[in-house]
């Protein structure tokens, strides 16, 4: 996982049945990381390269220069397929020499046990959403599953099995839907696994991850954060408006007044621009679209606020 500690954001290592994480000198400023196939190593990237470094710690190794990365996964031939943007283009990496190929766009790649065919999600403009797809690697050819919101991985019933299932979300709630991997097909109809899982529509992104001997991680419920003025010295000096799941972004007026933030709603994976009158307990929610709306700006005057939207838009 990446957090922040005193040196930043970086990569932080926590084994299941142990309740502490330690950090990986070395991998500050990691935005990115996936697994080698036999867990030995951590890809991340950094520093306008893509990386990696032992899961004991050690330093890092630079694999190649990659101007972005969004996601990526490794096979066990020692390629790697990496997502270089949202809803761009991707790129093929060889692990030993470095040499980088380009790629057909795809959004959160993993590769099915035998690493010879890619899982990943696009978008289908038949049903104006998210569908998963196989691809086979050595091939291109591709074969349309089902439609997602988000993510999609891959977990056997066991370990070097080809039967499993197919983990995704739908709206706040992951499903899973048996799927044979030897011959590319889905049976049956998906089972809810979990309720009020956090997902990002905009990104379709859920948090959850599987690994090749079955093991399902995922969280659940809320990210509730509290704006709180504090003064210089950090001393608390009272909360502003009440607490919600902020996204993340929000703008002072210049004359100090209001305030207008993100605050995000876990069970649709969208946002909405939110006003708080610094002075008082309660905020006005004033964008309505589907989607996500964030990132708001105000006028010089206090009276409009511009912000990006997934609908396009202004508010005023």
């Amino acid at each position: 996982m990446i957090a922040s500690g005193e040196r930043g954001s970086m990569i932080w290592v926590q084994r299941l049945d142990s309740l502490t994480a330690s950090p990986l000198p070395g991998t500050e400023g990691a935005t990115m990381l996936f697994w080698s196939p036999d867990a030995s190593f951590i890809g991340f990237w950094a520093d306008g390269k893509l990386k990696k470094i032992p899961k004991e710690g050690g330093t890092p190794l630079p694999i190649c220069d990659l101007p972005g990365a969004w996601s990526a996964t490794w096979n066990q031939d020692n390629l790697i397929v990496a997502q270089t943007d949202f809803q761009g283009p991707s790129v093929k990496i060889s692990v030993q020499s470095g040499a980088v190929s380009p790629g057909k766009p795809l959004n959160w790649p993993k590769f099915l046990p035998g690493g010879k065919h890619l899982l990943y999600v696009n978008l289908d403009p038949e049903i104006k959403g998210l569908r998963a797809y196989v691809a086979e690697l050595s091939t291109g050819h591709e074969t349309e599953l089902m439609p997602t919101d988000t993510q999609v991985t891959f977990t056997p019933d066991q370990p070097g099995s080809s039967q499993g299932y197919l983990l995704f979300g739908r709206g706040a709630t992951l499903l899973a839907l048996r799927f044979d991997v030897e011959r590319l097909s889905v049976m049956g109809d998906p089972v809810s696994v979990a309720k009020d899982v956090p997902f990002f529509w905009g990104l379709g992104w859920s948090e959850f991850d599987t690994s090749p001997d079955g093991t399902l991680i995922y969280s659940t419920g809320s990210q509730e954060a509290q704006l709180t003025w504090l003064d210089r010295s950090g001393r608390d000096l009272g909360a502003v408006g009440v607490s919600g799941d902020f996204f993340g972004f929000f703008r002072l007026s210049a004359d100090g007044k209001k305030i207008a933030a993100d605050v995000f709603d876990f069970s649709s994976g969208g946002a909405d621009i939110w006003v708080f009158d610094v002075s008082q307990a309660t905020g006005e929610r004033v964008t309505h679209d589907p989607g996500t709306e964030d990132s708001a700006v105000w006028s010089p005057d206090g009276t409009r606020i511009a912000y990006g939207s997934g609908q396009g838009g202004a508010c005023s």
